[in-house]
């Protein structure tokens, strides 16, 4: 009786709907593929603007026999999204054949919903629609059982419905997924995690992969581009945004589909239009049918759901073996650029960079009226992130530059455009925005911060960084090609407290007409990534400011900037607290330019203050040495582990930690608290080579619940480490 966990509770709301009689529902079959049951029918048209799935381990002749485990809209239940940005409007789902062997193309007027499975056995299914009751055997109930099987081998997969040119040279592929809604966030299966409520159970999802012709095969850097509030995932493929440089040069380019689908009583209507979730998730007791409420109730606690979805589906290209794991960054533009700064911030170890475009920081506001998931700002509505003090992060918090959703991690290198005539509700350029700019420039996180004079969508009134479609006239810093080369686990020079130095670019005070129209925090700060160096005793980095760019605004108006400079993501370089460092800045032949001294602060952080940084060629090596550490052998580096990842993260009652071995290796993987100290051993074996999973409970080597927080998983295999953070909920 496993799968009898969803009640999805539509009866709390008004039953708004009634079948016509052209409605009825036939031909209802049910199969089992790839870690889930596909239940198909085919109906008449015109079609019911809901279906409802019944679902029992028994044969189902009434409706009272069974507990509904479904309710889908009719642009889910069809693929709707699909048929809306590339057509025709008659095209239906493609789903993986009976035992995952070959796929079968469903017909114009036939409908889906897929449940995921969670335990083996018999599974029946009945479908009606809304407000009707009768069930016929045979006819809308089936009468042989789908028979679901679980456990390894049986992983979620994602399914392919089109291949395409977007223009000449690339090639595209949409992909979908169903979504497995549960009333406990974290009752995952090891391999899919709960990316939906019970009233969003089998809710269907897509996106784009997008590649040139001519890279070849194996792992290739991906970058991901999330679209606004009113976006699609069609307008995330080579060839469109030429404003933002998003054709991919060195590998992928994935554009997901934020669709929401639900009711917004201020329409009176469905809407996939502004049912967007914000790229993050919703409540957990949200009902998107007609008669429930839009918003969500103050004290509901909103789940990241569509953050995890679009975490697993990173996980599962790295499984395909086309994303390399190590060069995957992330971009968005206004919505898109809130779920950009959200997803870095609570999955900081997934991404080398984050671009975001015209992100007001402060998350859906009262302008956004009926289309506002969350709840206001007031109601202080929740997330189930937690902030190093172990109390929950209200939801409006995940969208700005400075609340750490992931404290003690570095984050990836940011970069933030905005423009002083953005006038768009919340995403509009005001005191708040320039408030975080001045807050995120003190943190030493290394942010770079740009404004110019462009509107919401610079395309209509372009700025400064993006005055046109050719290097020439906008920034190269923005670009999907630029960001392949960054590495996730890379070091990086952290330039900070811009705004500090004589003559600094001031973005004024939120009124348009107040400071610079244009300028830039960081933005004319460069680095030689292969000068990169970092290792037990010492750190260095060659860097410099931008001339000589065909990409004209990048290029530094000014001869050299001071500033303050920290180290973030230091992979092996990592002073103890009070450890006192020796640094020093040199020209390229070798000449000394200044040195000293500098102590590591409490957690370990060097800053070295009032840095001076010169326009290129004059460029300089900038070093740190842990003096008493000289001549230690640094640790070992190889490719022998090239994943490490934990799911669902942050969790209540399980986490799957999983890893990859390239060859087979002695390993060891165990967790420890804050402080170091070892609080669980899961592993110490020899492994062979292959993709490896184990669960941590949440309990230490004693069998006792450990205290909600912070937590790092490590892995050693041979002589390598990796790390990774995991957060354990009350």
């Amino acid at each position: 009786m496993e799968n009898l966990r969803i009640l999805i509770p539509a009866l709390a709301c008004v039953l708004v709907l009634t079948p016509g009689a052209a409605s009825a529902q036939t031909a209802i079959q049910a199969h089992y593929a790839d870690g889930q049951v596909w239940v198909s029918w085919d109906y008449a048209p015109p079609a019911p603007e809901t279906f409802v799935i019944l679902g029992s381990d028994t044969p189902i002749t009434q409706f009272a026999d069974s507990l509904q485990v479904g309710r889908l809209f009719e642009y889910e239940y069809v693929p709707g999204a699909i048929r809306q940005q590339w057509g025709p409007p008659n095209r239906g789902w493609k789903i993986p054949s009976a035992g995952g062997a070959g796929q079968d193309s469903l017909g114009e007027f036939t409908g889906l919903f897929v449940e995921t499975v969670h335990a083996a056995g018999p599974r029946y299914f009945a479908v009606v629609a809304h407000g009707d009751s009768t069930i016929t055997p045979g006819v809308n109930a089936t009468t042989t059982p789908a028979n679901a099987l679980y456990g390894p081998g049986e992983d979620v997969e994602c399914h392919l419905q089109i291949t395409y040119p977007p223009i000449p040279g690339y090639n595209s592929r949409v992909f979908a997924m169903w979504a497995d809604g549960r009333a406990d966030p974290d009752d995952a299966r090891p391999d899919f995690p709960v990316c939906a409520n019970p009233a969003k159970n089998g809710m269907p999802s897509l996106f784009l992969i997008s590649a040139s012709n001519s890279i070849g095969g194996g792992p290739r850097p991906v970058t991901y581009w999330l679209h606004g509030g009113d976006g699609r995932a069609k307008q995330s493929e080579p060839g469109d945004r030429t404003i933002y440089g998003i054709d991919p040069n060195l590998g992928y380019l994935v554009g997901h589909n934020d669709d929401m689908v639900r009711w917004i009583p201020a329409y009176g209507a469905i809407s996939e239009e502004g049912g967007n979730s914000w790229w993050f998730g919703w409540g957990l007791g949200h009902d998107p049918f007609p008669g429930c409420p839009a918003t969500a109730p103050p004290g509901e606690v909103i789940v990241n759901y569509t953050q995890r979805r679009l975490v697993w589906i990173h996980q599962w290209l790295i499984g395909q073996g086309w994303v390399d794991p190590e060069h995957t960054s992330i971009l968005g533009h206004s919505v898109g650029s809130a779920g950009t700064t959200a997803l870095g911030k609570a999955y900081p170890d997934l991404f080398a960079t984050c671009t975001m475009f015209n992100n007001g920081f402060g998350g859906p506001d009262s302008s956004q009226g009926a289309f506002n998931l969350y709840g206001f700002r007031e109601d202080g509505n929740k997330t189930t992130f937690l902030d190093a003090l172990g109390d929950s992060i209200p939801l409006y918090d995940a969208f700005d530059l400075t609340t750490m959703l992931a404290p003690g991690v570095d984050l990836p290198l940011f970069r933030s455009f905005h423009g002083k005539n953005d006038d768009r509700g919340g995403m509009m350029w005001d005191a708040f925005v320039t408030e975080q700019y001045r807050a995120a420039d003190s943190l030493g996180a290394g942010m770079h911060l740009y404004w110019d004079e462009r509107a919401h969508t610079p395309e209509g009134h372009p700025g400064h960084w993006a005055a046109g479609p050719t290097p020439a006239v906008q920034t190269q810093r923005d670009n999907v090609d630029y960001q392949e080369p960054f590495s996730v686990h890379q070091s990086f020079p952290a330039f900070f407290n811009h705004r500090l130095a004589p003559g600094a670019f001031d973005p004024g005070n939120g009124d348009p007409l107040t400071g610079d129209p244009w300028g830039t925090w960081g933005g004319y700060h460069e680095w030689e990534l292969s000068s990169l160096l970092d290792q037990v005793d010492q750190w260095a980095v060659t860097a410099y400011l931008i001339d000589g760019s065909s990409w004209l605004p990048d290029n530094a108006p000014m001869d050299s900037l001071v500033c303050d400079l920290t180290i973030r993501r230091a992979q092996a370089f990592l002073p103890a607290p009070g450890e006192t460092v020796d640094w020093m800045q040199l020209t390229m032949a070798g000449d000394t330019l200044r040195t000293g001294m500098v102590v590591a602060d409490a957690n370990g952080r060097l800053v070295l203050p009032s840095l001076v940084i010169y326009r290129d060629p004059l460029r300089t090596r900038i070093k740190f040495i842990r003096t008493s550490l000289v001549g230690i052998e640094p640790p070992a580096t190889s490719p022998e582990v090239f994943s490490l990842d934990a799911f669902p993260n942050p969790f209540r009652a399980r986490t799957q930690i999983q890893f990859a071995l390239a060859s087979p290796g002695e390993a060891e993987l165990t967790v420890h608290d804050v402080q170091g100290r070892m609080v669980r051993r899961l592993l110490a074996s020899v492994l062979a080579a292959g993709r490896h999973r184990l669960a941590w409970d949440g309990r230490d080597d004693r069998g006792t619940r450990v205290a909600a927080g912070i937590y790092r998983a490590r892995l050693r295999v041979n002589t390598q480490v990796h790390i990774r953070s995991v957060v354990l909920l009350r």
